[in-house]
């Protein structure tokens, strides 16, 4: 196993509002306000229970705060303070079941995975082994072969940035079998930080590593957009440094890196009937002073594997289509659907054939968004929908907001119960990661 700390935690059960007879588990994860901590909630929807796990992590906090990630100066994405900086790094973004009890949380940007055991209620800092590094937050679990691939990304270089935005970082793609005690190095190369997801076909051909590009092309303007709009257009027309997009044929040992039109690819689906075709999602957004900014609407690219590599097959976008933070792919009727978080209240159905909109489905009236003559501040809002993930029936999508769940019915649209609010103090906590199966 690899190298292990031990982390307090504090466990406590759940009582779900209602007991769906063929819905799935699900791993929920959140972040403490006070930057220390976070907790992951455990909902199996088929027994009407769940778990509550509160890891501290004030102890590793506070030590690595004096490191070689998080020195004195100009932080990375222009955070102004090291306080938020810290909270951004630890916030939990992923979680991977490796057992039946194991899970693997992946951060933001930190040099450690968390890990927590279902089954002797244990949590504890996991350090594979591979240097000064930032560790990639979406990672991909081989099940067949008990291997995890992750990628990393040299620290050093990440601060580099923040005085050469376009310096090239120093990324490995690594790969551990739970067996072993050491990890090893799959591929080497340059491109960008803030290593979102890692993703790979089920034949195990493809892998595709998605940078969350988020530092604006221009310096951010002073301030308030409607005191300096001419500014501000021109921030907001200049957008996005583009983020990496790599693409690895591990059989045939090719490599390749995708234009994007639209800035802030972040996340890579693969489609569960064709392994060879996979969707790219682009948020079109950055960061500003820690706030989320849109610079307009937001895109899904369809690439297919082609004799001269991936080739982009099809687009969807829309004036309406913000902030697009989860993709996921399902099966539904015999048709395959793609269900798209939209900010600030909806939830988009797209037929992937076709690329074109199924349905939108509305889970409240949320404030308009404009971009025509400037980027739009997100504000927050608990009910905005962040993840969701499908039932195995595809009947149902769980769509997870900031402490807030909802169930929809896919063929109707509507809600099949009222909004379930999970969090005890809703003022402490909020919603970094996305919805899991277990």
């Amino acid at each position: 196993m690899m190298t292990n700390t031990s982390l307090s935690s504090q466990w406590q059960q759940v009582r779900l509002p209602y007991r769906c007879p063929n819905g799935p588990s699900l791993v929920v994860s959140t972040q403490l306000l006070d930057h220390c901590g976070q907790v992951h909630y455990m909902f199996d929807f088929e027994r009407q229970c769940g778990i509550r796990i509160n890891i501290d992590l004030a102890d590793y906090v506070s030590r690595a705060s004096a490191g070689s990630w998080c020195p004195t100066g100009v932080l990375p994405l222009a955070l102004p303070r090291p306080e938020q900086w810290i909270a951004f790094c630890i916030g939990p973004h992923s979680v991977t079941p490796l057992t039946k009890n194991l899970f693997l949380v992946g951060q933001r940007a930190f040099d450690r995975f968390i890990g927590f055991n279902i089954g002797d209620r244990s949590a504890y800092l996991i350090d594979p082994g591979v240097g000064e590094h930032f560790l990639s937050c979406s990672n991909w679990f081989d099940r067949e072969n008990g291997e995890l691939w992750f990628a990393s990304w040299d620290i050093e270089d990440t601060f580099c940035r923040t005085s050469d935005p376009l310096y090239p970082v120093r990324i490995k793609i690594w790969r551990r079998s739970l067996k072993e005690e050491h990890s090893s190095e799959v591929w080497a190369g340059r491109g960008g930080d803030f290593l979102h997801q890692l993703n790979m076909s089920d034949d195990r051909r493809l892998l595709v590593l998605c940078e969350m590009g988020m530092r604006p092309s221009l310096a951010v303007p002073p301030g308030h957009p409607g005191t300096y709009p001419s500014e501000w257009k021109n921030f907001q027309l200049n957008g996005v440094i583009p983020s990496e997009v790599i693409v690895l044929d591990l059989v045939f040992g090719r490599e390749w890196r995708l234009p994007l039109p639209i800035a802030t690819a972040a996340h890579v689906e693969f489609d569960p009937c064709n392994p060879h075709r996979f969707y790219v999602s682009c948020h079109n957004m950055g960061l500003v002073n820690g706030s989320n900014i849109l610079f307009g609407p937001g895109a899904v690219y369809r690439f297919d594997l082609q004799s001269n590599g991936p080739q982009q097959t099809g687009v969807y976008t829309g004036n309406d289509f913000y902030r697009i933070t989860t993709h996921h792919l399902f099966r539904h009727h015999g048709r395959t659907l793609m269900a798209v978080t939209g900010f600030p209240d909806s939830i988009f159905l797209i037929d992937v054939e076709t690329m074109t909109l199924h349905r939108k489905i509305a889970l409240f009236v949320g404030d308009p968004v404009d971009t025509d003559s400037r980027p739009h501040f997100c504000k927050q809002e608990p009910r905005s929908p962040y993840s969701l993930h499908s039932s195995a029936d595809g009947i149902d999508l769980y769509v997870v907001g900031n402490g807030v769940l909802f169930l929809v019915e896919v063929a109707t649209g509507r809600l099949k119960e009222p909004p379930w609010s999970f969090y005890p103090d809703s003022d402490r906590e909020t919603v970094t990661g996305h919805v899991t199966v277990y």
